[in-house]
């Protein structure tokens, strides 16, 4: 980087071959600010005309075009967005946009914009300014501010639009020296000398005696002018490395001059590659006098923190050119054939009288009262019977000098391209859309101006884009509007909608690679006009399709007041709060789905107890069932057992029978033994006595045979007891509160 007295002399050098330059488009564009303001003739031309007692008439048709200009772009206001260009990008973006028209609100940068718009209509170079100020905010606000292009000098060698490839450019700027102490405490002089031109801004010389700094009387006051302060920004293209670092994929960029030549050795020992590449960098210095009182340093790297929008070109000169320079001539002889006409008509109004000398009596008080319409004139005798007195004979009019003026005034719209539709004076009927295409019309002739304008915005966007990242420190509470339309505080560097802290690379350079989209603003009078237009042929078609949501959305776009329209927003939000109002339609038909899902309701229930009935009655018969299968194995077994102690007692019975009969018989035997013996000996009582014993012994076993059937019987009468208990029928038993069956209980048969 070069030091203080290499960078004065570069600065003097430029600074000599800029304004050189710049002189004669400052003397052209004083001269159109001058007709922009109704200052439209020479000093010569006045003074001559003055002379002459003619008028010097003016009539200002360059303002109207030139408003009409400035009109549609203030009716078309653009704004700034950043589109990422990858999705995952999506949310700094949107913070960054939204950070941008947080500032622009702020420092009204829409209408300095249009305010160094209408400079460049007029003289063809327009430029702002953007700048950090510590003014109201200690954490810095980014302002944008209008800046007199008399004020700017610029590289001559440069050749695109808005100056895009200049290498240079310089600000003059006065500053009292308060002022200047306030700026730059540090620097006590001296104030003059160094690019104090002998010429001011304003064309007016500068008085350099010193008495111009003292008044007597003891009056102390400060009344010294003020003193130039000269801002230089250029770019110079400075060497830097990217080094690699070993491991990772990422690059390191170093300064020339932190990577010396140890440094280099180094690096190339440990096998970790490095290359010298080349940027162009901006920078800016301010000096007072021949002193360099700050700087250089960097506000913006690859830019400007001034910028330019030209007009049309003009490459004889170098120089780029308004409106205005089209309109001078037409305006010139506009006021010229209109003063001459006027002067025609003054120096012929009364014409004259030629008159003998004799006709009169008293040639002064004859002219007095011929120019008086009330006097009385008197003439002598016979003067008019003679015609002595005659009027003169009016001069010829001269042909085609309103043609001229004509012709002048039509010329206005036809150098500059402004028509009538454009203008808003169009006389005749006409469809709104041939109106409107008319306008389109016009707006293409002038499209160059609107075009500088868009690259400017762009430009400009850049910049800012870069001071945001910068700048602006992480945390501040910045206001966004929201979609919905509610203006909420969100940290800067956190998400509008969630508030939630986005990733650190927002902060990167390379997250600056961004396409700067300038777009139709929805504020903008003539594109709501147009929109509002087409919504009004769509509404007829889907009024009963669009939601209220969308409704409102449309409301947007009406020519209505803003305030009127915030009211139907937040009228619209209580009435979401509060729920819409019922809709007969809607009610029917929720009263038929209610009364459906009742029906279904009921059906359900209803299936769902026959499906309980029937597992119930399932349940009842598969216990039935497993109860008759229990009561025929019990009975089966008693069945068996009674049979078995049946068969076990009959045999027993059949035992004891057949011993007693045996014993009967053997005692039987062993009588008619004795008595076979004891017949021998007599055998008549022997006799009954035998019979006696046969009859008890067949008594016995009958009382036996009873005892046996009687056993039997009762044996038989237990079982059919225990069968008819088995084979009951069973009874289901139901809760008396919930009906369930909740067991089942014997019913004995009827007999």
């Amino acid at each position: 980087m070069a030091d203080d007295t290499s960078l004065l002399a570069e600065i003097e050098a430029r600074y000599e071959a800029a304004r050189d330059h710049a002189s004669r488009w400052r003397e052209e564009a004083r001269e159109a600010f001058r007709f922009y303001a109704g200052e439209q003739w020479d000093d010569a031309d006045v003074a001559k005309m003055e002379e002459q007692q003619r008028p010097v008439v003016t009539f200002n048709r360059v303002m109207r075009l030139v408003n009409a200009v400035i009109g549609h772009e203030a009716n078309n206001r653009a704004e700034v967005r950043y589109v990422p260009r990858t999705l995952g990008d999506a949310r700094v973006n949107e913070l960054l946009t939204s950070a941008s028209a947080y500032f622009r609100d702020a420092c009204d940068a829409e209408f300095e914009e249009s305010d160094a718009f209408r400079d460049m209509i007029v003289s063809g170079m327009g430029w702002t300014n953007d700048r950090l100020s510590d003014t109201s905010n200690p954490d810095y606000d980014l302002i944008e501010e209008r800046v007199d292009p008399l004020e700017m000098l610029w590289d001559p060698s440069s050749q695109k639009p808005n100056l895009a490839d200049a290498r240079y450019l310089f600000r003059r700027k006065r500053y009292a020296e308060k002022e200047i102490k306030a700026i730059w405490p540090d620097f006590t002089g001296p104030f003059g000398g160094g690019f104090d031109d002998d010429i001011d801004d304003e064309g007016e010389p500068v008085d350099r005696s010193p008495r111009s700094s003292y008044r007597g009387d003891g009056d102390s006051r400060d009344i010294r002018p003020d003193i130039l302060v000269l801002e230089y920004q250029y770019k110079e293209r400075e060497a830097y490395y990217v080094v690699s670092q070993p491991g990772v994929a990422e690059t390191v960029e170093i300064a020339a001059d932190d990577l010396n030549e140890e440094l280099r050795d180094r690096l190339k020992e440990r096998g970790i590659p490095f290359v010298m590449k080349r940027r162009t960098v901006a920078r800016r210095c301010f000096v007072i006098g021949r002193t360099i009182v700050q700087g250089p340093d960097v506000v913006c790297p690859h830019d400007f923190t001034y910028h330019c929008m030209t007009g049309f070109r003009d490459r004889e000169h170098h120089h780029w050119f308004g409106i205005v320079r089209m309109l001078k001539d037409p305006q010139r002889w506009s006021n010229k054939w209109l003063a001459q006409i006027m002067h025609i008509l003054n120096s012929n109004a009364k014409g004259g009288l030629m008159a003998e000398e004799s006709a009169v009596a008293d040639r002064h008080e004859f002219e007095a009262s011929w120019a008086d319409p009330a006097a009385v004139t008197w003439f002598a005798d016979g003067a008019l019977k003679n015609n002595m007195v005659q009027p003169k004979p009016p001069p010829t009019w001269p042909a085609g000098v309103e043609r001229l003026l004509q012709y002048a005034n039509a010329s206005f719209n036809d150098v500059s391209g402004v028509n009538q539709e454009l203008l808003g004076l169009a006389d005749r009927e006409q469809p709104g859309v041939l109106e409107w295409q008319r306008k389109q019309s016009a707006v293409t002739l002038l499209a160059p101006l609107f075009d500088s304008l868009r690259r400017f915005r762009k430009m400009q966007g850049r910049c800012w884009l870069y001071m945001m990242q910068r700048y602006v420190s992480d945390g501040r509470i910045i206001r966004i509007t929201q979609d919905n339309g509610q203006v909420a505080g969100v940290p800067f560097g956190g998400s509008p909608e969630t508030q939630a802290p986005l990733p650190p690379q927002w902060k990167l350079p390379e997250t600056a690679d961004y396409d700067v989209i300038v777009d139709q603003a929805a504020t903008a009078p003539n594109q709501k006009e147009q929109t509002w237009a087409v919504l009004s042929q769509l509404f007829p078609l889907l009024g009963n399709i669009l939601p209220p949501q969308m409704m409102m959305l449309a409301v947007e776009y009406s020519p209505l007041p803003e305030s009127f329209v915030a009211k139907l927003k937040e009228m619209q939000k209580q009435l979401e709060s509060q729920g819409p109002p019922p809709n007969p339609g809607m009610v029917q038909m929720q009263a038929q789905m209610q009364a459906q899902q009742a029906e279904l309701q009921m059906r359900r229930q209803e299936a769902e107890a026959q499906m309980q009935l029937d597992r119930a009655r399932a349940q009842n018969d598969m216990e039935i069932q497993r109860q008759k299968l229990q009561a025929q194995i019990e009975l089966d077994r008693q069945r068996a057992q009674s049979e078995a102690m049946l068969s076990a007692e009959k045999l027993a019975q059949e035992a004891h029978t057949a011993e007693q009969r045996q014993a009967l018989e053997a005692e039987a035997q062993g009588l008619k033994l004795e008595l076979a013996s004891a017949a021998a000996d007599g055998r008549g009582p022997i006799t009954r006595l035998f019979e006696g014993l046969s009859e008890r012994q067949d008594q016995a076993l009958a009382a036996l045979a009873e005892s046996n059937m009687r056993s039997s019987s009762a044996l038989a009468a237990g079982l059919a007891d225990l069968a008819r208990a088995l084979m009951a029928d069973n009874e289901l038993v139901r809760d008396p509160r919930t009906g369930r069956a909740i067991g089942t209980r014997r019913v004995a048969r009827s007999a």
